[in-house]
C-alpha cells in the first residue's frame, strides 16, 4: 500500500471504466493526475524522428502525421486512439463489442462444402468504394458468412463473373443487390442470368434502410448471426489525397469489415425524422453493412422472393423450408434461348 498507480490507455468509447475515471478527474471527484498525450504532442517531442530514425523538419513531421491519419480505417479510430478522444457509440447501430461478439474464425468454405440453404447479399461499387458480396448458410437458426467478397475498383464484367458463380449454385434460394444508382444495370443482368424469382433488386430509401439496418441489429442483439475473423485477404484501397496523386494502401478484409459494420450510424434530421447511414470515405460508404443486411433480408424476409420462413420461427422446419421445392431443376438457371 501506498505506491503510486499509474493508468495508461486509449478509451474504448464513453462506457469504459477508463472514461469514467477521467471525467471524475476533471470533475474534481478524484485526486488524480491527468495527462494527455496526444500524436500531434508524441510528434512536437519527437516520436516520428525515433521511428524515422533522423531529425525531421516540420513539414516531414506534419506529413508523417498526414499519413497515419490516411492509414486510419475511420475518423473515429484516429479521434479516439491517436488524438485521446472518446467516440460516443450511442448512435452506432452496430457497437465494436456486439461486432466482436459475433465473430469467429474458421467459418469461411466452399459452398460445395456446405449444405446450404444460402443466401446472398450485394452492395455495388464502381470505383471510389467497395463492391462487397456475402452469402450466407442458414444453418439452424443461425446466419454463418460463408462466403465474403470485397472487389476494389473492380470491372462490371468481372463483379459478374463472381457473382454468377455463386448463383450457380442451386442451394442459391435469394439473392438481394442494392440496385441504387450504379446497380440498377448490374441488377437487371444479374436476374437475366440467374432468374428474377432467385434475383431482387433493392432500391433503398431512408424507410428501407431503417429496416434493414434494424433488422440487421436483431440479428447482432440476438446472437443469431456469425461473420468471419480470418478472411486470409487484403484489399488495395485507393485514397485520393491530392487531385494529381493517388495512394494506394492494403488492409485486411477483416478489418474493413469491422470498421464498416460500426460505421454506420443512426442520426435525426431538422425535421425529427430517423435516417441511417455512414460517412463517406475513401475507406467506403458502409458498404460491408448493407451488404450484410441485403444477405439477412433474403434470409429473413418472408412477403418476396422464394416462399420460405423465417427460420427463427419456432413452427418453421428447416429442411421443409428449403425443399419444398424438392426437385433441384426449379434452383436451375433457365435456358434463355428456348422461353
Amino acid at each position: 500500500w501506498g505506491y503510486d498507480i499509474r493508468i495508461l490507455s486509449t478509451h474504448n468509447g464513453k462506457k469504459c471504466v477508463f472514461y469514467r475515471l477521467i471525467e471524475k478527474v476533471l470533475k474534481g471527484e478524484l485526486n488524480f493526475s491527468l495527462h494527455t498525450v496526444t500524436i500531434v504532442l508524441a510528434v512536437s517531442q519527437g516520436l516520428a524522428d525515433k521511428i524515422m530514425g533522423k531529425k525531421l523538419t516540420q513539414k516531414e513531421r506534419e506529413e508523417w502525421i498526414e499519413e497515419e491519419h490516411s492509414k486510419c480505417l475511420s475518423e473515429d479510430i484516429w479521434l479516439q486512439e491517436y488524438m485521446c478522444q472518446a467516440q460516443e457509440e450511442a448512435n452506432a447501430v452496430l457497437a465494436y463489442n456486439a461486432i466482436d461478439n459475433a465473430s469467429k474464425a474458421g467459418i469461411l468454405k466452399k459452398l460445395s462444402d456446405c449444405m446450404g440453404p444460402f443466401f446472398v447479399g450485394v452492395d455495388v461499387a464502381r470505383r471510389r468504394h467497395l463492391t462487397v458480396i456475402y452469402v450466407l448458410e442458414d444453418v439452424g437458426t443461425i446466419l454463418t458468412v460463408r462466403v465474403l467478397k470485397a472487389l476494389p475498383r473492380m470491372d462490371w464484367t468481372s463483379q459478374e463473373t463472381i457473382l454468377y458463380k455463386i448463383l450457380d449454385n442451386s442451394k442459391v434460394v435469394r439473392c438481394c443487390i442494392d440496385r441504387t444508382g450504379l446497380g440498377d444495370q448490374f441488377t437487371e443482368r444479374a436476374q437475366n442470368y440467374g432468374g428474377a424469382w432467385r434475383v431482387e433488386g433493392i432500391t433503398f430509401s431512408n424507410s428501407l434502410k431503417a429496416d434493414l439496418a434494424m433488422r440487421l441489429e436483431r440479428e447482432f442483439q440476438d446472437n443469431t448471426i456469425i461473420i468471419p475473423t480470418d478472411t486470409g485477404v487484403k484489399v488495395a484501397l485507393t485514397n485520393a489525397k491530392k487531385k494529381d496523386k493517388e495512394e494506394v494502401k492494403t488492409v485486411t478484409l477483416e478489418s474493413i469489415q469491422r470498421e464498416s459494420l460500426h460505421s454506420v450510424r443512426k442520426m435525426t434530421t431538422s425535421a425529427g425524422n430517423s435516417r441511417y447511414d455512414a460517412e463517406e470515405t475513401d475507406k467506403g460508404h458502409g458498404d460491408c453493412f448493407w451488404a450484410l443486411a441485403l444477405a439477412v433480408h433474403a434470409a429473413r424476409d418472408p412477403e418476396s422472393g422464394l416462399p420460405f420462413a423465417d427460420s427463427r420461427n419456432g413452427n418453421a422446419d428447416k429442411e421443409d423450408d428449403f425443399l419444398r421445392h424438392k426437385d433441384e431443376s426449379f434452383f436451375e438457371t433457365p435456358d434463355w434461348n428456348n422461353l
